[in-house]
């Protein structure tokens, strides 16, 4: 119980701790739901689930880095100058990342939702895609007012 309230209270007090050890529970999940949806795409032979597999290991690939790279930002002087350079460069790795998530996924046999996947899909990606210039356009125009 010792340890509990100590981790709680170190929770409550230090930002840092709180942010690293999110990421890292947030890290875990996309994991494990990455691997599940490989293990679907393996069991049913299924190109669907084998490319979200992909997609989500991509990015925790991506989560992770961005943990590493603002560890390594919090022991540099010109911290932010580094963060803004960071943002930037994952806002645009983000960007590529969604410019191969799959819109529409159909085996051609029942067209009947077509329509409704292809409309939601678009929507999901043009929203995904407006965040990511904008996180893009911020980034840079945090560089250059610095």
């Amino acid at each position: 119980m010792k340890n509990v309230k100590r981790f709680y209270g170190r929770w409550k007090a230090e930002y840092d701790f709180k942010t690293y050890i999110s990421a890292s529970g947030s890290l875990a999940v996309t994991l494990i739901f990455a691997f599940y949806n490989g293990f679907l795409g393996i069991r049913h032979a299924s190109l669907w689930y084998g490319t979200i597999c992909i997609y989500y290991i991509l990015l925790t690939v991506l989560r992770g880095s961005i943990v590493a790279v603002a560890k390594r930002i919090d022991q540099r002087e010109e911290k932010e100058v580094l963060r803004n350079k960071a943002f930037l460069a994952i806002s645009l790795l983000l960007l590529v990342l969604n410019i191969t998530l799959i819109m529409v996924n159909s085996d051609g046999k029942d067209l009947s939702m077509l329509p409704l996947t292809a409309f939601t899909s678009a929507a999901v990606w043009a929203a995904v895609l407006v965040m990511s210039l904008g996180a893009i356009i911020k980034g840079i125009r945090q560089i250059r007012s610095r």
